[in-house]
């Protein structure tokens, strides 16, 4: 009942726009207005796809660019951003392709995230890298084996090109569904029954 209500014209552009429920229903979150101590949402992601639009590509970039615009109108444009993809694998590349070129289509100051370490073939597409802190740092155990690790110095040359680099913590680093064995101890985390200093890391 929150998400904004569009109806379409033959051609594909919005016919109508309801946010009435989306904005009584966030605005307070987005402006802070009774939240503790006037907390704020820092980020606002773009739906998968606009409401009714379908596999319709000119109702999908109509309604993306309608949504666009209202954000823009309320001042929340810097906390837009597209959740283009989650833990893409290579043969799902192309379609991170369409999703990331649809949303720069839509407006190319938009972040395009996808939770994935920097991929040569993806460059261009993406413009906020997400990798696990497994994909930029080394353990200990790796270390003392001499593991060779990728230089996170390519993260340094993406952000000199605008780019933005994010990471987050997910299984690899915390053992899901098996009991933990070394290589999962150190890392920071939000796990609960982990000492408060791993989540302090972040």
């Amino acid at each position: 009942p929150s998400i904004p209500m569009f109806t379409y014209n033959p051609d594909g552009t919005v016919a109508t726009a309801n946010y009435s429920n989306f904005d009584a229903l966030a605005s307070p979150f987005i402006n802070g207005i009774g939240t503790p101590n006037g907390a704020k949402l820092t980020s606002i992601a773009l739906p998968g796809t606009p409401f009714g639009a379908g596999t319709d590509p000119a109702k999908r970039l109509n309604g993306f660019k309608n949504i666009i615009q209202h954000i823009k109108e309320k001042g929340w444009f810097d906390r837009l951003f597209d959740y283009s993809w989650d833990e893409p694998t290579v043969a799902e590349y192309t379609k991170v392709k369409e999703r990331t070129d649809l949303i720069k289509a839509a407006d190319p100051a938009i972040p395009r995230q996808i939770t994935l370490r920097f991929t040569p073939e993806l460059e261009g597409y993406v413009t906020r890298w997400t990798p696990q802190i497994n994909d930029i740092l080394a353990h200990t155990t790796q270390i003392a084996r001499g593991v060779s690790y990728p230089d996170s110095a390519v993260y340094e040359t993406r952000k000199m090109l605008g780019e933005q680099v994010w990471w987050y913590q997910a299984c690899p680093t915390i053992g899901c569904f098996i009991e933990g064995k070394e290589y999962t101890q150190g890392w920071p985390n939000f796990i609960v029954e982990y000492p408060a200093m791993a989540n302090r890391i972040f």
